[in-house]
């Protein structure tokens, strides 16, 4: 992801502070790779999981990016600190994927759907 890519995240999520993960794979994953406070997992072809690695905090909104940055859809969260999302309305490629959380910091990452 290119540091314009990342200011538009950024900016369209009030201003968080970004880490990154990288899931590729549309297998359940029991490992998933975990960043600073928090984990993008696809649980299999179509469900994607997001996790805060912190109960006290909440997912209020999800914004899903072309691989260009272009944004595609916004999910609002579950208000938890752990959502389940189906993504089988988007068309199958790479997207990027900012996650909002309360109390106001952002975590990012990339999927691929197949």
């Amino acid at each position: 992801m290119n540091l314009l890519k990342i200011a538009v995240l950024t900016v369209l999520l009030f201003n968080g502070t970004a880490d990154f993960v990288i899931s590729n794979s549309n297998n359940v994953k029991t490992s998933p790779q975990l960043l600073s406070g928090g984990s993008i997992v696809m649980v299999d072809d179509i469900m994607m999981r997001t996790d805060t690695e912190n109960p006290n905090e909440q997912i209020v909104s999800i914004v899903i990016c072309s691989s260009t940055g272009v944004p595609v859809t916004q999910l609002g969260g579950c208000n938890e600190s752990v959502c389940e999302n189906d993504l089988s309305s988007l068309a199958k490629g790479n997207y990027d994927i900012c996650v909002n959380v309360t109390p106001s910091r952002t975590f990012t990452g990339s999927i691929t759907l197949d």
